[in-house]
């Protein structure tokens, strides 16, 4: 009869560790461009700069739109901060329909003389005169959610430890 006891309680020991699940633990935050952002694949887009008649001028601390991001908002949404898109990247922004139809412009965010976008315009990576727009990219993967075991399966696990506890003493 003992033997049949410390063989049901181990295999409970076992089975809580086998199928104990994990669950994702991230911090809730909210994104202030939200509205603005077009995602494809790793990338967050956003429609940066008219340069209809040239280029303006991108606003101080433009990497964070202006103030609206910081370290610690970047790092709890698992995003980067925003940069030009390189030449590769550029050739596989999302098309412009995604962000005219929808009405995502960021000129606002990103520029100090403009509040709208140029949707005609040629898209360009980094501003240069002339008749194109900016495009600004960062990477929205960046952190995976922290993996923490399943408080049932702790509680399984201690309840049989509580009970090899007891029945030892009696």
């Amino acid at each position: 009869m003992k033997q049949i006891k410390k063989i049901t309680l181990f295999a409970m020991f076992i089975s809580s560790m086998v199928f104990s699940q994990q669950s994702a633990a991230t911090v809730i935050a909210l994104d202030p461009l939200e509205d603005v952002i077009v995602s494809s694949d790793i990338f967050d887009w956003v429609w940066a700069s008219p340069c209809s008649g040239g280029c303006s001028q991108l606003v101080d601390n433009w990497e964070y739109a202006g103030g609206l991001y910081d370290d610690a908002l970047n790092a709890a949404l698992g995003v980067s901060t925003w940069r030009f898109a390189s030449a590769l990247e550029l050739a596989n922004v999302p098309a412009k329909n995604l962000f005219s139809n929808g009405n995502k412009c960021a000129a606002q965010y990103f520029d100090n003389s403009h509040s709208h976008c140029d949707y005609n315009d040629p898209l360009v990576s980094t501003p240069n005169g002339g008749y194109q727009d900016t495009v600004l990219v960062r990477l929205n993967n960046l952190s995976l959610p922290a993996q923490v075991n399943e408080p049932a399966s702790l509680a399984i696990m201690l309840l049989g430890l509580c009970g090899l506890v007891l029945r030892r003493k009696t």
